[in-house]
């Protein structure tokens, strides 16, 4: 391997003039414009992160709800901890705070793209244009406005991409390269998968003949050794960190949703690349490239392969593949995501756009015109590939806006709120309520919370899809929750009416056969349901409903 040079590896992008500036103003402004759309939304589930980093700064412990067992029941601890100093500074508020700290983020992640893609590209206009295909992308746009820890993750993404470029001669490349690879792991459980980053981009490295950076085998040790220290540091860190405290190998949200990645049979699929594993990935790419999906996707094949096999690059020049590879291989292996809209795929957003730029740059080389002429003809290509994602991607936020999936406020203003006035007017002390939404329910709610939608519980995540007995005694015979709420796949999946105990012992508020199980013909009841012990006769549970009656 190559000796590194002394110079620091990360600094900010230098030598940015003014109407660069001025560029990427107009870009933070169309991202600002687009993330408007979606309004004040935020992801229940995002209240969750809320909850635990409330609990840990006002010195409960990384909890749900203070006094309870500790449980990781958050999959983004990085962004846990992020959110600590705004609560011991009194700043959070659990819409406005997120949104503030995600458009920072992302704004920041928009400089480091447009700096990076300036230099592999030798353009501006080029670089504006692949951050323009970025910032009216609905995927990206909408996960980074949700509260979750997507802006972060794609941040570090970037960061990554260019710390290659920028830090290529230095000796701090591998060792900040592996902080910021253990912390892309720390922000989600699949981004342990940055850990490739040095390695891949060694191997791009290796393939250039000039560079002889195989030759010695010193060198190459010793980056690969300051890389793993602090990967290993920090995830093995948090590691030992989750089986004292949690006393867990794994993440709860592991057991609750995660578990079927990692199926021998998911590995047997994407061996033989089985073809109905791999329609997200195929629907992702259609997402960003639309009708050019396929002549895209043949275009990228052929041309890497060419340009690598020619060794017409410098390495440096593919740090947006070597940083895609790792974020496309954690997207291909986790399981769908009900949340639509590709939610796992914000950190592989932005080096598609790149590479597809970097490409019709490549390309444009064989076209037989002038130079100035290719690239006239490249960018005006690009401008209106921009001009049709501008309308498509336009059509698509309006319709993710008009069907919002699990909004924290609806969670707030259908369960946390309601829920506390039932309980004050039963004079109840100590009331609990299981029901599958607890982000905003954990966040405002008075009462002991237990999650159907297991995450922040470690026996129903354990149970309620592989053993109901279990599952129905711990609901219906150790906790016993005042208040239980069921709806859609989670009443199926609760099954609560073939337990005796539960018609004996609760009365229901409001239910019904379930509208969306019966289009598959499940009649199951769902609803809202107090316990008999806490309402005891019809005309209670009417004065709890009416109390002005």
């Amino acid at each position: 391997m190559r000796t590194f040079s002394k110079r620091p590896a990360f600094s900010l992008p230098s030598g940015l003039s003014w109407l660069d500036l001025l560029i990427l103003a107009l870009l933070i402004a169309v991202y600002g414009l687009h993330a408007s759309r979606l309004g004040s939304w935020i992801m229940d589930d995002a209240g969750i992160s809320f909850a635990y980093s409330r609990n840990l700064a006002m010195g409960h412990g990384l909890v749900s709800q203070p006094g309870r067992i500790p449980v990781e029941g958050y999959s983004n601890p990085f962004w846990v901890l992020m959110l600590v100093p705004f609560f011991w500074l009194g700043l959070f508020d659990p819409i406005i705070t997120p949104k503030l700290v995600s458009g920072l983020l992302v704004a920041t992640g928009i400089i480091f793209l447009y700096a990076g893609a300036r230099r592999v590209l030798g353009s501006r206009v080029l670089a504006a244009i692949t951050c323009g295909l970025l910032v009216v992308n609905t995927s990206f746009v909408v996960w980074s406005v949700s509260g979750l820890e997507n802006p972060l993750y794609a941040l570090l993404a970037i960061l990554m991409f260019w710390l290659v470029i920028d830090g290529q001669e230095s000796r701090k490349l591998p060792l900040q390269l592996g902080l910021l690879a253990g912390l892309a792991g720390l922000t989600r459980p699949d981004g342990i998968v940055f850990v490739l980053v040095l390695p891949l981009y060694l191997a791009v490295e290796g393939l250039h003949a000039r560079r002889g950076a195989w030759r010695d085998n010193r060198g190459l040790l010793r980056a690969l050794w300051q890389f793993g220290v602090p990967f290993a540091l920090i995830i093995g860190g948090y590691e030992v960190f989750r089986i004292l405290y949690f006393h867990d190998l794994l993440p709860n949200t592991y057991y609750a949703k995660a578990e079927g990645a990692f199926r021998p049979q998911i590995w047997a699929m994407i061996a033989t690349l089985h073809p109905d594993y791999f329609d997200e990935i195929t629907s992702l790419w259609e997402s960003v490239l639309g009708r050019l999906a396929m002549p895209g996707f043949l275009a990228m094949l052929v041309s890497v392969t060419h340009f690598m096999t020619r060794r017409r690059f410098e390495a440096w020049q593919w740090s947006g593949l070597v940083v895609f590879i790792p974020g496309a291989l954690a997207y291909t292996l986790l399981p769908k995501d009900w949340m639509g809209e590709y939610r796992f795929a914000t950190p592989v957003i932005p080096f598609f756009y790149l590479l597809i730029v970097q490409l019709g740059l490549a390309l444009s080389e064989y076209v037989p015109v002038t130079s100035r002429l290719q690239r006239v003809v490249l960018m005006l290509a690009l401008i209106a590939f921009l001009g049709a994602n501008v309308g498509r991607h336009s059509r698509r936020t309006r319709n993710f806006a008009l069907y919002l999936p699990t909004p924290f406020n609806v969670v707030v203003e259908a369960y946390a709120k309601p829920f506390n006035e039932y309980a004050r007017r039963l004079g109840l002390d100590s009331a609990s309520i299981l029901l599958p939404d607890v982000g905003g329910t954990l966040y405002y709610s008075n009462l002991t919370v237990y999650d159907l939608g297991s995450l922040t519980d470690r026996t129903i995540a354990r149970t309620i899809h592989t053993n109901p007995y279990a599952f129905h005694d711990y609901v219906l015979g150790q906790t016993r929750p005042t208040f239980i709420v069921t709806y859609s796949s989670w009443a199926e999946f609760a099954d609560l009416d073939s337990d005796p105990r539960f018609r004996r012992d609760y009365l229901p508020i409001q239910e019904s056969l379930d509208p969306i199980l019966l289009q598959s013909n499940a009649e199951i009841y769902s609803g809202t349901y107090v316990r008999r012990d806490a309402v005891p006769d019809a005309a209670a549970l009417e004065r709890l409903l009416n109390p002005d009656q």
